[in-house]
């Protein structure tokens, strides 16, 4: 039992990556307030599989796409939103396992991809 926190809190490597990278901390649960990202900075992208059932109240901070994430961040590098800076730039993926294979191939030298798994 995770002592009455919601299912889904960060492995602990996970965390240990998120304290090292950014300037907050998960909550009591081990979750991340994902909020809390755009308050500090990050750029937020919220891909749904169906726009038509998006609740834009939740998460109002976030950029909707639709589709498929590693189709949506795979355009957002070709179009030379991300990975082209001389900057480092992270990407926190949470998901399938086939989901976060494709992220992982994502990767370059300036962009990395941390994943909950």
């Amino acid at each position: 039992m995770n002592g009455g926190c919601e299912p889904g809190a960060l492995a602990p490597g996970f965390r240990s990556v998120i304290r090292e990278s950014v300037d907050f901390l998960p909550n009591e649960c081990g979750n991340i307030e994902v909020a809390g990202w755009a308050h500090a900075g990050a750029r937020l992208v919220l891909c749904l599989s169906r726009t038509a059932e998006d609740d834009t109240a939740l998460l109002a901070e976030a950029v909707r796409a639709e589709g498929y994430v590693q189709t949506v961040i795979q355009a957002e590098i070709s179009a030379g939103n991300l990975g082209s800076s001389e900057a480092s730039q992270m990407i926190f993926a949470a998901g399938p396992a086939g989901m976060l294979d494709a992220m992982r191939g994502l990767a370059t030298a300036t962009l990395e991809v941390v994943t909950n798994v």
